[in-house]
């Protein structure tokens, strides 16, 4: 006979997995829609920044991708990420994936260079970024252990948060890991809900080139 605890452990565990997934299969599908046209035809619903049209952006952007590798390899992390987001705090999942992916698109949206940004990697360093913080906040020791094995998994997403490729949307990378940092320090512990679960990157940005004829080009900035 199963136990109340080991159904709960299966509940939270399907969640963990769903819900990420869910997320992975609605990037795909905005990837069906705008893969029609070369460089992705839905880049205009990307965040750029300090404008009203960008706006848009600050919701849609994870969402857009512009090559199958480009979305493939934020699938891979986000479902990583997401899973374990959901299963080692499920209380604060939710409200870390929402007003995480809000926040992290405002401060994109402040910062940002003028240039469109689209693609996932700011939900990723957002992720990343609360997953170690937060791990070592509430001072348990598998919590700890999460937040070694996304440094040592994803440790070279620190570099991403510089400027040193121009090419590349540092300014959401920094965003989500800021945004990710805030919301692990500001949350309360509760270490009894929070220890439940241990008691059973890419980015590009389509950036706008006017000449001084007048006409417009657009340039597509990769980074493996």
């Amino acid at each position: 006979m199963v136990s109340i605890q080991e159904q709960i452990a299966r509940r939270r565990l399907g969640v963990s997995l769903l819900v990420p997934a869910l997320l992975v299969l609605l990037l795909w599908l905005f990837y069906a829609v705008g893969v029609s046209e070369h460089g992705g035809a839905l880049y205009w619903l990307g965040i750029y920044p300090r404008t009203v049209g960008g706006l848009v952006g600050i919701v849609l952007s994870p969402l857009l991708h512009a090559n199958w590798e480009h979305a493939l390899s934020n699938s891979v992390s986000l479902l990583v990420l997401g899973v374990a987001l959901f299963y080692f705090y499920p209380r604060q999942a939710w409200r870390v994936l929402l007003y995480g992916w809000l926040f992290t698109g405002i401060l994109t949206w402040l910062i940002g260079r003028s240039s469109y940004h689209i693609g996932a990697s700011g939900l990723i360093y957002l992720l990343g970024s609360y997953l170690f913080f937060r791990g070592w906040r509430v001072h348990r020791k598998g919590l700890a252990a999460l937040s070694l094995v996304v440094t040592f998994a994803y440790g070279s997403l620190v570099w991403g948060v510089f400027p040193a490729d121009t090419n590349i949307s540092w300014e959401g990378h920094l965003s989500g890991a800021v945004v990710g940092l805030s919301l692990a320090l500001l949350q309360a512990v509760d270490t009894t809900q929070e220890s439940m679960a241990f008691g059973t990157r890419s980015a590009y940005t389509y950036s706008k080139s006017v000449t001084h004829t007048g006409t417009s080009s657009w340039r597509l900035f990769y980074r493996n």
